[in-house]
C-alpha cells in the first residue's frame, strides 16, 4: 500500500489565504488521482495523511520492495500520474478511533440519539 501525502513537505511555509488556496489546490489534484486509480481498478481510500492506494496488476511485490515501489510509480506514469507517493499508507480515521469514540460524532442529534440518513 502507498500514499499520495494531503500535504507535500514544501507546503509548510503557506499560511492563511495562501493556505487555504494550496489545500483547495491539492484536494483538487487527489481527487483527479482517485478517478484515475478508480477507472484503473486500483482500491484507493482516504488515511489520515493523504490518499492511500493499492496497485493491483503490478508484479513483483513479494521479492524486491524497492522494486515494487518503482514498478508502481511506471504504472502509474502509464495512467498519467506523476505525483510523489510515499513507500507507506497511514491509518483511517476509523482506525484511529474505535466505534464507542466515534459515536459521539458521528450520525448522531446532539441529545445522544442516532438520527436516519435523509433519503434527499
Amino acid at each position: 500500500m502507498f500514499e499520495f501525502p494531503f500535504t507535500p513537505r514544501c507546503a509548510g511555509h503557506f499560511e492563511g489565504v495562501q493556505r487555504s488556496r494550496h489545500v483547495a489546490r491539492r484536494l483538487k489534484k487527489l481527487a483527479k488521482i482517485a478517478a484515475v486509480l478508480h477507472k484503473a481498478g486500483w482500491p484507493a481510500w482516504l488515511s489520515i495523511g493523504g490518499l492511500c492506494f493499492e496497485p493491483v496488476g503490478v508484479a513483483g511485490e513479494d521479492d524486491c520492495k524497492h522494486c515494487f515501489f518503482l514498478r508502481t510509480a511506471e504504472r502509474l506514469a502509464d495512467l498519467g500520474v506523476e505525483e510523489p507517493f510515499q513507500p507507506f499508507c497511514g491509518p483511517t480515521l476509523e482506525d484511529m478511533l474505535d466505534e464507542e469514540d466515534m459515536m459521539p460524532y458521528v450520525g448522531t442529534t446532539g441529545d445522544g440519539g442516532i438520527h436516519e440518513p435523509s433519503s434527499n
